[in-house]
């Protein structure tokens, strides 16, 4: 994986990479092991003209991957709630299905915003029968609204980036990588 982030790395300025990032990041929707938030922040330290191309792809992206593992989890619900009944009776997942019901699409778009992942903000209010569209346009909300700041401090006041520890930690990893690459 540390040479490809390397070689992904090196096409920055081609005019496909948006839709590169794009994919990336649908992907890492549902296998988990893309830092897409290094890699989008690392495109913008590259590129700051191109901040806002990289956070509607980053965005496109996160909302093809979120269709499919909604669809997914849509499909399968009562297979889901057969083998995870137990813990969808904890505590801790009542409060937040509680929270997605009570406040509906306002809290998934609060929760896509922020740092916790974007697979909690699917698999719960699928589950907990939110209207798909709903779904949608609540986590449109929200990641847009992430991927618009993220990249706007990246191109705009870097110095913020070093303040949030995750993306700092992410921005390392897509950075070793490359370090590691060339030497």
């Amino acid at each position: 994986m540390e040479s490809r982030l390397s070689r992904i790395q090196r096409y920055l300025d081609r005019p496909w990479y948006p839709l590169l990032l794009a994919i990336l990041a649908a992907i890492d929707l549902i296998i988990l092991v893309i830092p897409i938030d290094g890699l989008t922040v690392a495109a913008v330290l590259a590129t700051p003209r191109r901040w806002f191309r990289y956070a509607l792809a980053a965005t496109v992206g996160n909302l093809l991957g979120c269709g499919i593992l909604a669809e997914a989890i849509y499909r399968n619900a009562d297979w889901l709630h057969e083998r995870i009944g137990d813990w969808m009776r904890s505590g801790a997942w009542q409060l937040v299905e509680q929270f997605v019901q009570t406040n509906g699409g306002w809290a998934v778009a609060l929760g896509a915003a922020s740092p916790i992942p974007l697979q909690f903000w699917i698999v719960i209010p699928a589950l907990a029968k939110m209207p798909a569209l709903e779904l949608f346009f609540a986590l449109l909300a929200g990641r847009l609204a992430r991927s618009l700041a993220l990249c706007w401090v990246a191109s705009h006041a870097p110095r913020l980036l070093s303040r949030s520890r995750g993306i700092r930690g992410e921005i390392e990893k897509v950075a070793g990588r490359r370090g590691r690459h060339q030497r």
